[in-house]
């Protein structure tokens, strides 16, 4: 979370800056209608997938108990209703078209349905039961390039850069301790979307957007009895993700 308020500050802070310098440059050309600063919310579909979420496990301690292993694990979706607040500057290159640059922070979190995980080497091993993956705290900072239809209609596409945080839980289970384990992961946005003028600077807008994910590092331990010896074991998972969002909104342009 501090990391993304840091993203905000500096977005921010370049949007102050560059937004009066593009202006002035561009005070030449014709004026775009949808030149300006904007803030704008929004709501509607987000779709989550995981890939590659099996759990690698090393059992450290005592040296007796050493042993290692994978715990199979089927890919993980997550949907839900999103709320994605976002701002950002365009500005004319001519009465056509616009350059902006912008952006966003998805406040609500997705999670997926409770999986398990098997060692395909012990059939008759009890699985590992009741884990999530949860994404959350998403950040996106982007390019806008937009054609201005008509006086009120306007077609863009945008491109940048992604960030968001995953985290992995198990809960605690027969002997076991539970785990929770957090990462963040950089990756890239690509949106499509189209904005309708209402009145003043008051407009409504439609988007669809895709975000693919590097791989996140999830490592953390957990501990078990085994007779009267507590053994230590290490957990990692190299989750890789992918979003696809699907929003209607509301904003005004300043």
């Amino acid at each position: 979370m501090k990391t993304t308020r840091k993203h905000l500050t500096i977005t921010t802070i370049v949007l102050v800056t560059l937004a009066p310098m593009i202006a002035t440059a561009n005070s030449g050309n014709g004026i775009n209608p949808f030149q300006g600063f904007y803030g704008q919310f929004s709501t509607g579909y987000e779709s989550n997938s995981f890939t590659n979420t099996s759990l690698r496990y090393t059992n450290v301690s005592p040296p007796e108990y050493y042993s290692s292993g994978t715990n199979i694990a089927s890919n993980q979706t997550a949907s839900g209703m999103p709320l994605v607040v976002g701002m950002g500057y365009n500005f004319s290159l001519n009465e056509k078209w616009i350059l902006g640059i912008g952006a966003d922070y998805s406040f609500l979190a997705q999670t997926t349905s409770k999986f398990s995980a098997r060692n395909p080497a012990f059939i008759q091993s009890t699985p590992a039961v009741g884990q999530q993956l949860k994404a959350s705290d998403r950040f996106n900072v982007f390019l806008t390039a937009g054609y201005a239809l008509t006086r009120q209609d306007l077609l863009y596409a945008k491109a940048g850069y992604s960030n968001q945080n995953v985290q992995f839980t198990r809960p605690a289970q027969d002997s076991a301790t539970g785990l929770t384990a957090t990462s963040n992961q950089g990756g890239y946005i690509l949106g499509l979307g189209y904005r309708k003028a209402i009145e003043g600077g008051l407009y409504v807008y439609a988007e669809a957007n895709y975000m693919k994910y590097s791989s996140a590092s999830l490592n953390g331990s957990l501990s078990g009895q085994s007779g009267e010896d507590t053994v230590i074991t290490n957990i990692s998972q190299n989750p890789s993700a992918s979003a696809m969002t699907v929003l209607i909104g509301l904003g005004y342009r300043f």
